[in-house]
């Protein structure tokens, strides 16, 4: 029998996707966002460490499961497909092991979970649920628990959105667009959340707003003086537009706890920070070629007029046209990133590849890689010493700073069944450098790398990922004007249980964060935990129709998530 929650009030999450106390410090102290800086104040707060990779999909479901990557199976937006080195988009369904929401339905506490990321296709639960950014559209099956909600909404509310193309605007030169956009996204997702809390029975709130992360990836180079790329003249017009948007946030937040009412706990999280785009990644592939481990083969000259049309196409055509002229392809939308993007090399050659924008290298490895030439054992540990060395040997030609901060072993930082997924290598940039090239001494000569691969996603891409995001909780028995240190995104589960009376799984990796909890509630209401089936059952896996494929892959890349 599921367990009975013992709580006092409900509970309200709120999800602000890539907030950063780096901006919301100075910004709450000069007054600026009095809603979270309240919170602050008469709460607990302390920085959230992200998984590894800092993607916000693994992220995200860490943050739902409170499991490593290695455990509940997502390290990217995609996974390789067996025996290939062609790949599969991921959706909620390919989660293995439970959401923390899952349980609390189970004990009769009613949900709501609104646009989280990986929650498409939507699932049956005590409540209700729009999925996330995973969804193909607003129009798709399951987009909406229950079914009808979609049509509900669009009645009372109106139209729902997504996702804004926020970067297929700034590839047109229509900044202004992009800002138009986010801005109506939020409002009416503010206004599909306020009409849910107002109409709907609920326990348990969780709500996403993914805007931060759009707009601090494009207008970051806008805002800040010390990036290569900054730009005075835009600056004037659109220097201040990430802190119009934390603003906006803060109302939004606001607005969610009073709505809400006093007494109710309220958490807001993010799953990573932000800062500026360092773009060693972009130098990898390079790296690993003057090493002789990887040796790239010449795009064809029908695949370059591709790429090169690709990218004018995003700077000229709108969405709806760009999408009009690819279904006319073979193969579609699908065929055209592949062929685009792909990692194309002599893999008869290869001994370790990257792709492109993630912070590792994989080993081309046999009996793992379909044309694998690295053997297992020996040779594949002697090749990671050799990666790990040299990759924290490299430096910043003009400053001669690191390049990279660490380079560990998967099995150093990760865990589980699906451990295989992760990168042979997991790298952490050093933040502080914006390379023009590196410098690596290599068998007693100084070699440089001065050659960048162009990511053609990434155009436009000013700012990027940190490893610590946000934590704020706020409510009963939690401690107020506190400072928590070392908390992790698998934590938040774990803790939500703990506020809503339930037991914690045993298989979670993540822990209740005693101490942002006053010893008197912690006494009165003891941390309990129960075992879980060696063998949890998983949702039947969704797979992507063409279409839905196709708008997925747009959706990607329009935010500059797909290589």
């Amino acid at each position: 029998m599921p367990a009975t929650p013992t709580r006092q009030s409900k509970l309200l999450v709120i999800g602000l996707d890539a907030a950063t106390f780096d901006l919301i410090h100075p910004w709450m102290d000069k007054g600026h966002l009095p809603n979270l800086g309240e919170m602050i104040q008469s709460g607990t707060s302390g920085p959230l460490l992200s998984v590894p990779n800092l993607n916000s999909i693994p992220a995200w479901t860490s943050f739902m499961t409170g499991k490593n990557p290695g455990k509940h199976g997502l390290f990217w937006f995609y996974e390789r497909q067996p025996g290939s080195y062609a790949y599969r988009y991921l959706n909620g369904s390919d989660i293995h092991g439970r959401r923390f929401w899952d349980y609390m339905s189970d004990a009769g506490l009613r949900i709501g979970a609104i646009n989280v990321p990986m929650t498409y296709p939507t699932y049956p639960i005590n409540g209700f649920m729009i999925a996330g950014l995973d969804a193909p559209n607003e129009t798709s099956v399951n987009f909406t628990y229950p079914s009808d909600l979609y049509d509900k909404l669009l009645s009372d509310v109106g139209p729902y959105h997504i996702e804004t193309n926020i970067l297929g605007y700034a590839r047109r030169g229509r900044l202004d667009l992009a800002v138009k956009a986010t801005e109506e996204v939020i409002e009416q997702r503010t206004k599909v959340i306020n009409h849910l809390m107002d109409t709907q029975p609920w326990d348990v709130f969780v709500a996403v707003y993914t805007e931060l992360d759009r707009v601090q990836h494009t207008f970051w180079r806008f805002m800040d003086p010390s990036h290569p790329a900054y730009d005075p003249a835009g600056a004037k017009q659109y220097g201040d537009v990430i802190f119009r948007f934390y603003v906006r946030l803060d109302q939004a937040v606001g607005d969610l706890v009073k709505r809400a009412g006093p007494d109710v706990p309220v958490v807001v999280m993010s799953d990573h920070g932000f800062g500026s785009n360092p773009e060693i990644y972009s130098y990898l592939s390079p790296w690993l070629e003057s090493m002789g481990l990887f040796r790239p083969v010449q795009l064809r000259m029908t695949d370059r007029l591709l790429r090169r049309a690709a990218s004018v196409a995003d700077g000229l055509l709108s969405q709806s046209t760009r999408r009009r002229i690819i279904s006319m392809l073979p193969g579609g939308r699908a065929s055209l990133v592949r062929r685009l993007h792909q990692v194309r090399c002599d893999w008869s050659r290869t001994k370790a590849y990257t792709n492109y924008i993630h912070a590792g290298v994989w080993i081309n490895l046999r009996g793992r890689e379909p044309s694998g030439i690295v053997e297992p054992g020996q040779e594949y540990e002697s090749l990671r010493d050799q990666l790990i060395d040299g990759l924290l040997s490299l430096e910043d030609i003009q400053t001669r700073q690191k390049a990279i901060k660490t380079a560990v072993r998967r099995e150093d930082i990760y865990h589980g069944p699906f451990l295989d997924s992760a990168p042979d290598v997991v790298i952490q940039w050093n933040y502080q450098v914006h390379p023009c090239g590196l410098r690596y001494t290599y068998r007693g000569r100084s070699v440089e790398v001065q050659n960048k691969t162009d990511i053609v996603e990434r155009h436009n891409v000013s700012g990027d990922h940190r490893p610590e995001g946000i934590l704020i909780m706020r409510g009963p028995g939690i401690r107020s004007n506190h400072h928590v240190e070392g908390a992790q995104i698998t934590d938040v589960a774990p803790s939500l249980l703990y506020l809503t009376g339930l037991p914690v799984p045993e298989d979670m990796d993540g822990r209740v964060l005693t101490d942002a909890f006053n010893p008197e509630y912690l006494q009165q209401k003891p941390i309990t935990s129960q075992q879980v089936a060696s063998q949890e059952a998983t949702p039947m896996r969704y797979d992507y129709s063409t279409d839905e494929d196709t708008m997925l892959q747009q959706r990607l890349r329009d935010l500059g998530y797909l290589e």
